[in-house]
C-alpha cells in the first residue's frame, strides 16, 4: 500500500514538473510560434492551439510541425463526425446531399494528414507538404455548399484552415536558419 502511495506520488510530481517546464518554454522557440503564426489567418488561435499542445519547453521546427499535424487530424477527425451526425439527424434530403459533399471533402482531408504524417514520420518533408498544400481546398468546397449556413460548421471550417495553415507553415519552416 504504502509502496502504491510512493509510486502514485511519484508519477503526480512527474506531471506536475513537466506541465510547469512547458510554462517556461524559451524565448526561441516562442519566435518560432509567433513565425509560423504570422503566415495563418488567425495568429490568436494559432499560438492557443501550440502553447496548449506544446510538451516541452524547446520546440524546433520538427516538434511544432508534429504538433500541428496531430491537432488538424484530430480536429478533422471530430469534424467528420459532427458533419455524420449532423447528415443523419437533417430530414431534408437536399440538405443531407450537401452534408454528403462535406463528409466526402474531410474524409479525403483526412487522408491527406495520415499520409503527411506518416510522410513526416520518416522525412519525408516534400512529400508531407505535397500533401498538406492542396488540401484546404476540401474545406473551401465545404464551407461553399454548406459552411455560411450552419454556424458551427463554418466555425469548423474556419478553425479547421488555421491548423491546415500551421501544417504547411511549420513544416516548410523545418530546417530553416529560425532553428
Amino acid at each position: 500500500m504504502r509502496f502504491r502511495l510512493c509510486f502514485l506520488a511519484s508519477i503526480l510530481v512527474f506531471f506536475v514538473s513537466v506541465s510547469c517546464n512547458v510554462d517556461r518554454k524559451d524565448p526561441a522557440t516562442q519566435v518560432r510560434i509567433n513565425h509560423i503564426c504570422s503566415q495563418t489567418s488567425d495568429y490568436n488561435l494559432c499560438q492557443i492551439i501550440l502553447n496548449k499542445n506544446l510538451y516541452t519547453p524547446i520546440a524546433d521546427f520538427k516538434i511544432l510541425t508534429q504538433i500541428c499535424l496531430a491537432q488538424t487530424t484530430i480536429y478533422t477527425s471530430d469534424t467528420i463526425i459532427f458533419i455524420k451526425t449532423s447528415e443523419r439527424n437533417e430530414k431534408d434530403k437536399t440538405q443531407r446531399d450537401l452534408f454528403q459533399i462535406c463528409d466526402s471533402g474531410y474524409g479525403i482531408l483526412l487522408n491527406q494528414f495520415s499520409d503527411a504524417s506518416f510522410a513526416f514520420g520518416k522525412g519525408d518533408y516534400k512529400s508531407m507538404l505535397f500533401d498538406i498544400e492542396k488540401s484546404e481546398r476540401f474545406v473551401n468546397d465545404c464551407e461553399n455548399v454548406l459552411g455560411y449556413k450552419l454556424t458551427e460548421l463554418h466555425n469548423k471550417n474556419t478553425h479547421t484552415k488555421v491548423l491546415i495553415q500551421m501544417s504547411n507553415a511549420s513544416g516548410n519552416l523545418i530546417g530553416s536558419e529560425l532553428q
